[in-house]
């Protein structure tokens, strides 16, 4: 008995040590991106409760998170709350889009919804934490439980006061926003005792979301699918977790294997190939899908037989469960990636 509590210990401590190299290293991305990203006017915490039944889905995060819906009707945008919902069609399909650590809801992530309400005229909403998003990454990964809450309470509200249909909501997140979604999708669940519709998780945060860990990682059963798009899972930015109903490894996952980041150098490979997936839903809006194999995560494109697929940010929910290789050459355009 005795030996297996030192061999617990243990554990916990190497993992501890792995986790510490591992924020050093993602310490060296937001240094990276600290020109890129708006500064806050204020820090923001969320409330320290470690429970589901001792949240408090507004303690801590007013005005520190913002959800924006954009209609084809509205292109400029209006914030939404669960006290105001004005301009939210229920009768129309959702997706909320949720930005990454070191990130804000701005700029691209607002071409991206911009596109969704004009070209597929749906409710798009996206969700700005900026305020918290740029504390230290720890600060930020400890965060997502209440703002994933935050998120389910408005969404229970359109729910119940405006009639939409929980199968109806696709909230897309990337790196800290995939497990963001997560918690977001199993507190709506919790609430309302059904599921929303689909997740898709872009390339999600790997530190303190590993299986030894205090922080809930996106996973299946977080919604009625999940699909899991993974693009950096060599490095320490995303995890090679397999969490979702699918899981599709862009060039196979790795870091160095998309042409459209060459040449950026030691931190700018890796920070963006972590950001390809957010690249890829935009450009599967305005072209189209892409081919991709029921694969293996080790195997190579070219020697898969696995069956032919596509991807699509609407990825069809029947017979696609498994690992999938999307293949991606340099003739594919994304845009945002500088």
């Amino acid at each position: 008995m005795n030996f297996l509590i030192s061999l617990f210990f243990i554990t916990v401590m190497f993992f501890k040590m792995v986790e510490s190299d591992i924020t050093k290293a993602y310490m060296e991305y937001f240094n990276a991106q600290n020109d890129k990203v708006e500064k806050p006017k204020k820090k923001c915490t969320c409330d320290s409760g470690k429970t589901k039944q001792g949240l408090s889905a507004r303690v801590g995060i007013d005005n520190c998170v913002e959800i924006t819906l954009y209609t084809k009707s509205n292109v400029e945008g209006v914030i939404i709350s669960e006290e105001l919902t004005e301009g939210f069609d229920p009768d129309k399909k959702t997706v909320l889009l949720i930005h990454g650590w070191a990130s804000t809801g701005h700029h691209h992530y607002v071409q991206i919804a911009r596109t969704f309400a004009e070209k597929k005229d749906m409710n798009a909403l996206v969700v700005g934490w900026h305020s918290l998003a740029y504390n230290c990454y720890y600060a930020a990964a400890s965060a997502t439980h209440c703002i994933g809450k935050y998120i389910a309470t408005v969404m229970v509200q359109i729910v119940d006061t405006l009639g939409a249909d929980p199968d109806d909501f696709h909230i897309i997140g990337h790196s800290l926003g995939a497990h963001i979604a997560g918690y977001a999708g199993d507190f709506f669940k919790d609430m309302h005792r059904e599921r929303i519709g689909r997740i898709t998780g872009l390339d999600p945060a790997k530190p303190y979301f590993t299986v030894v860990s205090f922080l809930k990682a996106l996973i299946k059963g977080d919604a009625e699918f999940v699909v899991v798009v993974h693009s950096c899972i060599d490095n320490v930015l995303g995890t090679d977790r397999v969490l979702g109903d699918v899981d599709i490894f862009v060039n196979g996952g790795s870091c160095s294997s998309h042409p459209q980041c060459e040449g950026r150098g030691l931190i700018g490979t890796p920070t963006c190939a972590h950001y390809v997936p957010v690249a890829l839903i935009e450009y599967s809006i305005n072209n189209g899908p892409l081919k991709m194999k029921n694969c293996g995560t080790n195997e190579a494109y070219e020697e898969c037989t696995g069956d032919e697929s596509q991807f699509s940010y609407d990825q069809p929910k029947d017979g696609t469960a498994g690992l999938y290789y999307l293949k991606m050459d340099a003739s594919v355009k994304l845009n945002g990636l500088d």
